[in-house]
Protein backbone atom coordinates (compact mmCIF):
# COMPACT_ATOMS: atom_id res chain seq x y z
CA UNK A 1 0.00 0.00 0.00
CA UNK A 2 1.49 3.42 -0.89
CA UNK A 3 2.39 5.57 2.07
CA UNK A 4 0.32 8.79 1.89
CA UNK A 5 2.90 10.66 3.97
CA UNK A 6 5.92 9.75 1.90
CA UNK A 7 7.36 7.26 4.39
CA UNK A 8 7.49 4.23 2.10
CA UNK A 9 10.37 2.05 3.19
CA UNK A 10 13.64 2.98 1.54
CA UNK A 11 16.24 0.42 0.53
CA UNK A 12 19.68 0.57 2.09
CA UNK A 13 20.63 -3.09 2.36
CA UNK A 14 24.19 -3.95 3.35
CA UNK A 15 25.93 -0.58 3.33
CA UNK A 16 28.59 1.32 5.22
CA UNK A 17 29.65 4.97 5.04
CA UNK A 18 30.97 7.85 7.12
CA UNK A 19 31.17 11.63 6.99
CA UNK A 20 29.48 14.81 8.15
CA UNK A 21 26.04 14.43 9.72
CA UNK A 22 23.22 16.67 8.50
CA UNK A 23 19.61 16.96 9.74
CA UNK A 24 16.99 15.09 7.70
CA UNK A 25 14.09 17.01 6.15
CA UNK A 26 11.69 14.18 6.99
CA UNK A 27 11.55 10.87 8.79
CA UNK A 28 12.24 7.67 6.92
CA UNK A 29 12.27 3.94 7.58
CA UNK A 30 13.98 0.91 6.10
CA UNK A 31 13.96 -2.76 7.01
CA UNK A 32 17.53 -2.95 8.24
CA UNK A 33 19.35 -2.94 11.52
CA UNK A 34 21.17 0.39 11.64
CA UNK A 35 24.26 1.11 13.69
CA UNK A 36 25.66 4.64 14.11
CA UNK A 37 28.93 5.70 15.72
CA UNK A 38 29.16 9.40 16.55
CA UNK A 39 32.76 10.38 15.90
CA UNK A 40 32.43 14.06 16.82
CA UNK A 41 29.72 16.49 17.86
CA UNK A 42 26.25 15.20 18.74
CA UNK A 43 23.27 13.71 16.89
CA UNK A 44 19.71 14.44 18.05
CA UNK A 45 17.27 11.84 16.72
CA UNK A 46 13.52 11.46 16.83
CA UNK A 47 12.51 7.81 17.13
CA UNK A 48 8.73 7.66 16.90
CA UNK A 49 7.89 10.22 19.58
CA UNK A 50 11.08 9.91 21.61
CA UNK A 51 13.96 12.35 21.27
CA UNK A 52 17.36 10.72 21.74
CA UNK A 53 20.66 12.59 21.92
CA UNK A 54 23.74 10.56 20.98
CA UNK A 55 27.02 12.19 22.04
CA UNK A 56 30.49 11.85 20.56
CA UNK A 57 32.03 8.48 21.33
CA UNK A 58 28.67 6.73 21.60
CA UNK A 59 27.14 4.04 19.42
CA UNK A 60 23.43 3.54 18.73
CA UNK A 61 21.87 0.45 17.20
CA UNK A 62 18.21 0.02 16.30
CA UNK A 63 15.74 -1.62 13.95
CA UNK A 64 15.07 1.03 11.33
CA UNK A 65 11.62 -0.16 10.19
CA UNK A 66 9.97 2.32 12.53
CA UNK A 67 10.13 5.98 11.44
CA UNK A 68 13.17 7.90 12.64
CA UNK A 69 14.66 11.27 11.80
CA UNK A 70 17.91 13.09 12.49
CA UNK A 71 16.49 16.37 13.78
CA UNK A 72 19.62 18.32 14.65
CA UNK A 73 23.39 18.06 14.97
CA UNK A 74 26.04 19.96 16.85
CA UNK A 75 28.40 22.03 14.69
CA UNK A 76 30.92 19.86 12.89
CA UNK A 77 29.25 16.57 13.78
CA UNK A 78 30.46 13.49 11.96
CA UNK A 79 29.50 9.85 12.23
CA UNK A 80 29.83 6.37 10.78
CA UNK A 81 26.78 4.42 9.62
CA UNK A 82 26.22 0.73 9.03
CA UNK A 83 23.01 -0.90 7.77
CA UNK A 84 22.51 -4.66 7.63
CA UNK A 85 19.31 -6.25 6.26
CA UNK A 86 17.18 -7.71 9.02
CA UNK A 87 17.15 -11.18 7.47
CA UNK A 88 20.96 -11.20 7.50
CA UNK A 89 21.03 -10.21 11.18
CA UNK A 90 18.52 -12.95 12.00
CA UNK A 91 20.77 -15.56 10.40
CA UNK A 92 23.43 -14.58 12.93
CA UNK A 93 21.16 -16.09 15.63
CA UNK A 94 21.77 -13.35 18.16
CA UNK A 95 20.53 -13.94 21.71
CA UNK A 96 16.73 -13.79 21.88
CA UNK A 97 16.62 -10.89 24.36
CA UNK A 98 18.95 -8.88 22.13
CA UNK A 99 16.62 -9.39 19.16
CA UNK A 100 13.66 -8.30 21.29
CA UNK A 101 15.56 -5.14 22.25
CA UNK A 102 16.23 -4.38 18.59
CA UNK A 103 12.50 -4.60 17.88
CA UNK A 104 11.62 -2.23 20.69
CA UNK A 105 11.36 0.93 18.60
CA UNK A 106 14.04 2.94 20.40
CA UNK A 107 17.81 2.67 20.00
CA UNK A 108 20.25 0.94 22.28
CA UNK A 109 22.93 3.51 23.03
CA UNK A 110 26.32 2.65 24.48
CA UNK A 111 29.93 3.74 24.32
CA UNK A 112 31.95 2.44 21.39
CA UNK A 113 33.44 -1.04 21.94
CA UNK A 114 36.78 0.42 22.97
CA UNK A 115 35.25 2.88 25.41
CA UNK A 116 34.24 6.51 25.01
CA UNK A 117 37.00 8.56 23.47
CA UNK A 118 39.36 5.55 23.31
CA UNK A 119 40.58 3.59 20.29
CA UNK A 120 38.60 0.49 19.42
CA UNK A 121 39.72 -3.04 20.06
CA UNK A 122 42.67 -3.72 17.77
CA UNK A 123 43.69 -0.07 17.70
CA UNK A 124 41.31 0.85 14.85
CA UNK A 125 39.27 4.02 15.19
CA UNK A 126 35.65 3.87 13.93
CA UNK A 127 36.30 5.98 10.84
CA UNK A 128 39.06 3.73 9.54
CA UNK A 129 37.14 0.57 10.38
CA UNK A 130 33.99 1.71 8.56
CA UNK A 131 36.02 3.03 5.62
CA UNK A 132 37.66 -0.37 5.32
CA UNK A 133 34.29 -2.13 5.30
CA UNK A 134 32.98 0.23 2.62
CA UNK A 135 36.01 -0.54 0.43
CA UNK A 136 35.58 -4.29 0.96
CA UNK A 137 31.89 -4.14 0.02
CA UNK A 138 32.74 -2.28 -3.19
CA UNK A 139 35.60 -4.60 -4.14
CA UNK A 140 34.93 -7.02 -7.04
CA UNK A 141 36.34 -9.85 -4.95
CA UNK A 142 33.29 -11.31 -3.13
CA UNK A 143 35.51 -12.91 -0.52
CA UNK A 144 36.36 -9.47 0.88
CA UNK A 145 32.66 -8.65 1.31
CA UNK A 146 32.22 -11.94 3.15
CA UNK A 147 35.10 -11.13 5.49
CA UNK A 148 33.70 -7.66 6.12
CA UNK A 149 30.31 -9.18 6.98
CA UNK A 150 31.94 -11.46 9.56
CA UNK A 151 33.64 -8.44 11.11
CA UNK A 152 30.32 -6.54 11.14
CA UNK A 153 28.65 -9.43 12.93
CA UNK A 154 31.36 -9.48 15.59
CA UNK A 155 31.14 -5.70 15.97
CA UNK A 156 27.35 -5.76 16.39
CA UNK A 157 27.59 -8.58 18.91
CA UNK A 158 30.12 -6.59 20.92
CA UNK A 159 27.93 -3.47 20.89
CA UNK A 160 24.83 -5.43 21.93
CA UNK A 161 26.75 -7.23 24.64
CA UNK A 162 27.90 -3.93 26.06
CA UNK A 163 24.41 -2.45 25.81
CA UNK A 164 22.66 -5.29 27.59
CA UNK A 165 24.03 -8.37 29.29
CA UNK A 166 21.97 -10.97 27.41
CA UNK A 167 23.09 -14.52 27.97
CA UNK A 168 20.14 -16.68 26.90
CA UNK A 169 18.90 -17.49 23.44
CA UNK A 170 15.34 -18.13 22.36
CA UNK A 171 14.43 -20.70 19.71
CA UNK A 172 15.62 -19.40 16.35
CA UNK A 173 12.34 -20.25 14.60
CA UNK A 174 10.24 -18.49 17.22
CA UNK A 175 12.41 -15.40 17.15
CA UNK A 176 12.23 -15.41 13.37
CA UNK A 177 8.45 -15.61 13.42
CA UNK A 178 8.19 -12.83 15.99
CA UNK A 179 10.50 -10.61 14.00
CA UNK A 180 8.59 -11.28 10.79
CA UNK A 181 5.32 -10.41 12.54
CA UNK A 182 6.79 -7.22 13.98
CA UNK A 183 8.03 -6.33 10.50
CA UNK A 184 4.57 -6.94 9.10
CA UNK A 185 2.93 -4.76 11.77
CA UNK A 186 5.47 -1.98 11.18
CA UNK A 187 4.72 -2.06 7.46
CA UNK A 188 0.91 -2.16 7.81
CA UNK A 189 0.05 -0.39 11.05
CA UNK A 190 -1.69 2.45 9.18
CA UNK A 191 -4.22 -0.06 7.81
CA UNK A 192 -7.00 -1.90 9.65
CA UNK A 193 -5.12 -4.90 11.07
CA UNK A 194 -6.14 -7.98 13.07
CA UNK A 195 -4.19 -10.63 14.94
CA UNK A 196 -5.45 -13.19 12.43
CA UNK A 197 -3.89 -11.23 9.57
CA UNK A 198 -0.59 -10.87 11.39
CA UNK A 199 -0.53 -14.61 12.18
CA UNK A 200 -1.35 -15.45 8.56
CA UNK A 201 1.65 -13.41 7.42
CA UNK A 202 3.93 -16.09 8.94
CA UNK A 203 1.55 -19.04 8.39
CA UNK A 204 0.86 -19.85 12.04
CA UNK A 205 -2.34 -19.95 14.09
CA UNK A 206 -3.40 -16.78 15.95
CA UNK A 207 -2.93 -18.50 19.32
CA UNK A 208 0.60 -19.59 18.45
CA UNK A 209 1.37 -16.17 17.00
CA UNK A 210 0.35 -14.43 20.23
CA UNK A 211 2.43 -16.81 22.36
CA UNK A 212 5.53 -16.50 20.17
CA UNK A 213 5.27 -12.73 19.87
CA UNK A 214 4.87 -12.14 23.60
CA UNK A 215 7.73 -14.50 24.38
CA UNK A 216 10.17 -12.80 21.99
CA UNK A 217 9.11 -9.15 22.12
CA UNK A 218 7.69 -8.98 25.65
CA UNK A 219 4.31 -7.53 24.70
CA UNK A 220 1.17 -8.50 22.80
CA UNK A 221 0.63 -8.03 19.07
CA UNK A 222 -2.20 -5.59 19.83
CA UNK A 223 -0.03 -3.55 22.19
CA UNK A 224 2.79 -3.47 19.64
CA UNK A 225 0.36 -2.31 16.96
CA UNK A 226 -0.84 0.48 19.23
CA UNK A 227 2.79 1.40 19.98
CA UNK A 228 3.53 1.75 16.26
CA UNK A 229 0.43 3.86 15.68
CA UNK A 230 1.01 6.03 18.72
CA UNK A 231 4.67 6.61 17.89
CA UNK A 232 3.68 7.73 14.40
CA UNK A 233 0.89 9.97 15.73
CA UNK A 234 3.25 11.64 18.20
CA UNK A 235 5.88 12.10 15.48
CA UNK A 236 3.31 13.83 13.29
CA UNK A 237 2.15 15.99 16.18
CA UNK A 238 5.72 17.20 16.65
CA UNK A 239 6.78 17.58 13.04
CA UNK A 240 3.63 18.59 11.09
CA UNK A 241 0.73 21.02 11.24
CA UNK A 242 -1.88 18.35 10.49
CA UNK A 243 -5.02 18.36 12.64
CA UNK A 244 -5.41 15.74 15.35
CA UNK A 245 -8.21 14.13 13.34
CA UNK A 246 -6.01 13.88 10.23
CA UNK A 247 -3.13 12.50 12.29
CA UNK A 248 -5.37 9.88 13.88
CA UNK A 249 -6.36 8.58 10.45
CA UNK A 250 -2.83 8.81 9.05
CA UNK A 251 -1.45 6.77 11.98
CA UNK A 252 -4.09 4.05 11.64
CA UNK A 253 -6.35 4.83 14.61
CA UNK A 254 -9.32 5.57 12.36
CA UNK A 255 -10.65 8.39 14.54
CA UNK A 256 -9.38 11.01 16.95
CA UNK A 257 -11.41 9.44 19.77
CA UNK A 258 -9.39 6.23 19.46
CA UNK A 259 -6.17 8.20 19.50
CA UNK A 260 -7.28 10.05 22.63
CA UNK A 261 -8.26 6.73 24.24
CA UNK A 262 -4.86 5.19 23.46
CA UNK A 263 -3.12 8.17 25.09
CA UNK A 264 -5.38 7.91 28.15
CA UNK A 265 -4.81 4.16 28.49
CA UNK A 266 -1.04 4.71 28.61
CA UNK A 267 -1.19 7.74 30.89
CA UNK A 268 0.05 10.09 28.16
CA UNK A 269 -1.09 13.69 27.63
CA UNK A 270 -3.94 14.19 25.14
CA UNK A 271 -2.66 14.85 21.60
CA UNK A 272 -3.28 18.62 21.57
CA UNK A 273 -1.58 19.10 24.93
CA UNK A 274 1.30 16.83 23.92
CA UNK A 275 1.81 18.94 20.79
CA UNK A 276 1.86 22.18 22.79
CA UNK A 277 4.32 20.75 25.32
CA UNK A 278 6.69 19.53 22.61
CA UNK A 279 6.52 22.78 20.66
CA UNK A 280 7.22 24.79 23.80
CA UNK A 281 10.12 22.50 24.75
CA UNK A 282 11.58 22.97 21.27
CA UNK A 283 11.24 26.75 21.48
CA UNK A 284 8.15 27.02 19.29
CA UNK A 285 7.63 26.33 15.61
CA UNK A 286 6.76 28.42 12.59
CA UNK A 287 4.04 25.94 11.71
CA UNK A 288 0.59 26.64 13.07
CA UNK A 289 -0.69 23.21 14.18
CA UNK A 290 -4.33 22.29 13.96
CA UNK A 291 -6.36 21.50 17.06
Amino acid sequence: MPDPLGLDAETFGLACWSGRAHPMVRAHRHDDVELNVVVSGRLDYLFGAQRVSIPAGATSVFWAALPHQLLATAAGSSACWLTVPLDVVLRWQLPGPAVAELLGGTPLVTTTPGGRGAPEVGGTDPGRRFEGWALDLADPDPALAGIALLEMEAYLRRVLRKAQRASTSGPATSVGHATAMATYVAAHFREPLTVDEVAASVHVTPHHAMQVFRGAVGTTIGAYLTQCRLAEAQRLLITTALTVEAIAHAAGFGSSSRLYAACADLGLPPPARYRRQQRQAAGGSPAAPGP
